[in-house]
């Protein structure tokens, strides 16, 4: 691996973990449908992060953006859990999982197209 793909990772996951944190910090006293405008501003962030990945290293994009998603997948995950363990079971954590993925490999792919088209 080259210097900056180290780089970029190491910021993909700093960052994701500070998505992650701002994520839990949002939802946990309130219900997810509640917070659901103020997840929009973590979307832009995430997608806008994994664009700017995938436009920085088209090389590399991948792993870039899973590292960005991951622990926000991670956390989703683990309170998902928590929850069915509880009993008080909420399919809408693994939608957010799942979409926060998605809208990370989206823009990591829409990046690398880009940064390929001009190069």
């Amino acid at each position: 691996m080259r210097g900056k793909t180290i780089v970029l990772s190491l910021a993909a996951v700093a960052g994701g973990t500070l998505l992650a944190c701002f994520l839990f910090a949002m939802s946990f006293n309130a219900r997810l449908r509640d917070v659901a405008p103020d997840l929009a501003g973590l979307a832009a962030v995430a997608a806008s992060a994994s664009f700017a990945a995938g436009l920085l290293d088209a090389a590399h994009w991948r792993r870039i953006v899973l590292l960005l998603a991951a622990p926000s997948i991670l956390l989703c995950a683990i309170i998902a859990a928590m929850l069915l363990a509880e009993r008080r079971w909420d399919p809408a954590w693994l939608v957010v999982a799942a979409a926060g993925g998605l809208l990370c490999l989206g823009g990591g792919w829409a990046g690398k197209r880009l940064a390929r088209r001009d190069a």
